[in-house]
């Protein structure tokens, strides 16, 4: 006879890990809501077109690449400058890594900006793929137009061969 039994986990982490594990979800949770927020109230501001195609919205996620691309490079060169206090004591290290949190809350805004903007490009490609009739819709309009059409009678085609 099997018995049942629950499974028990053991966090081994120490406090300080499971504190940023749980501001981490946190966060994440909130960027969400921000996402949501940010794509329901500013729509017009920040993508007034709508998207009618894949093509389009490839370079509204090309667009929103590039911008965040731009911030991780700021960060890369923040971090640099970090670098570069590490053998001279009289430079600020504060200094350099205010520079990489300003850099990185920056990111972050652009990172929830083009989620907001993809959340909408998604919904407009949605409504858009959603109008458009699928081939199986096709192939059964085809079909029933080919059933209404009128069968030739046997006396026309008889009548057709002379």
């Amino acid at each position: 006879m099997k018995t049942e039994y629950e499974q028990m986990e053991i966090d081994t982490r120490n406090d300080l890990e499971k504190a940023l594990a749980d501001l981490t979800v946190e966060s994440v949770d909130d960027a969400l809501t921000l996402i949501q927020k940010n794509c329901d109230t500013s729509n017009d501001n920040l993508m007034p077109q709508t998207i009618r195609n894949r093509y389009e919205a490839y370079g509204v996620a090309a667009e929103q690449t590039a911008g965040i691309d731009a911030a991780v490079k700021t960060i890369r060169k923040d971090v640099q400058g970090l670098l570069d206090t590490l053998p001279d004591p009289n430079r600020s290290a504060v200094e350099a890594t205010g520079s990489i949190f300003n850099s990185i809350v920056a990111a972050a805004g652009k990172l929830i900006q083009a989620a907001a903007i993809m959340k909408r490009t998604m919904n407009h490609l949605y409504t858009v793929e959603a109008d458009r009739p699928t081939p199986l819709d096709d192939w059964a309009a085809s079909e029933q137009d080919y059933q209404e059409a009128e069968p030739l009678n046997a006396d026309e085609s008889d009548n057709e061969e002379d």
